[in-house]
């Protein structure tokens, strides 16, 4: 049976994606809830920086609704600050199918964030693996 596949992004509260994807007038404070409307989780990158305090995770998880939170990532490629094209992306979709048919879960999160790329990225692979 293959896995779940996940496609997401690798934090999500960034300003520059604001007009890329976020409304431009979202309060900070609503955009996770903005974000899982479209994606079933994110990677939550503020613990290389720090540990989030306990008090910040149940209001996460109140506000994502769908958004897994336990996940077995596996790295699929790594580029900040770039737009793929259809080629690149292409070329992983067997890759994670073959992921896919090894594993339960399968969670690719794209971090190259400026612009919002990393949710254009995200959107065309979710929708090249059907």
């Amino acid at each position: 049976m293959d896995a779940s596949i996940f496609i997401g992004t690798s934090g999500y509260s960034y300003d520059d994606w604001r007009g890329a994807f976020y409304p431009l007038r979202l309060a900070k404070g609503d955009m996770l809830s903005y974000y899982a409307r479209e994606f079933s989780f994110t990677e939550v990158n503020s613990t290389y920086y720090y540990m989030p305090p306990p008090r910040i995770l149940p209001g996460s998880r109140k506000k994502r609704r769908r958004i897994s939170s336990s996940a077995l990532r596996r790295m699929v490629q790594s580029r900040y600050d770039y737009l793929y094209d259809d080629t690149e992306l292409g070329e992983w979709v067997p890759r994670v199918r073959a992921v896919a048919r090894e594993a339960s879960r399968v969670f690719i999160a794209f971090n190259n964030h400026p612009r919002g790329q990393a949710v254009q990225n995200a959107r065309v692979f979710r929708i090249m693996l059907g």
